[in-house]
């Protein structure tokens, strides 16, 4: 709001100033006190945007924190079931080979 005024104040001071080193000189010192007032007094724009650029960079920030955590626990799912399928294959080769055992000792003339 300062800003646009002060923007204002130089652009209708151009036609009524006699010479433009005059205007520029004013203009420079308008420029000048506006941005010390901000400075000193701060602006409530500066304050909504840091605020609009937290309040994101937050929400992105807890967005991408449930996005890993759903991406974790999908790949836990993913690493048990795997386990499970390991395990299952293991106990199938297991009675596969005890199966081949038997054959062996029955076809040599042992019995069981």
């Amino acid at each position: 709001m300062l800003r646009n005024a002060a923007l204002l104040a130089v652009l209708v001071l151009l036609p009524l100033l006699r010479s433009l080193k005059l205007w520029a000189r004013i203009s420079l010192a308008i420029a000048c006190a506006t941005w010390a007032a901000i400075l000193f007094f701060g602006s409530e724009e500066d304050a909504r945007v840091v605020y609009e650029v937290v309040f994101r960079a937050t929400q992105e920030s807890i967005a991408a924190r449930r996005a890993a955590a759903e991406q974790e626990e999908e790949e836990k799912d993913q690493v048990m079931e795997l386990v499970g399928r390991a395990q299952s294959l293991d106990r199938q080769v297991n009675a596969a080979i005890s199966a081949v055992q038997e054959v062996e000792l029955v076809a040599r003339g042992y019995k069981l």
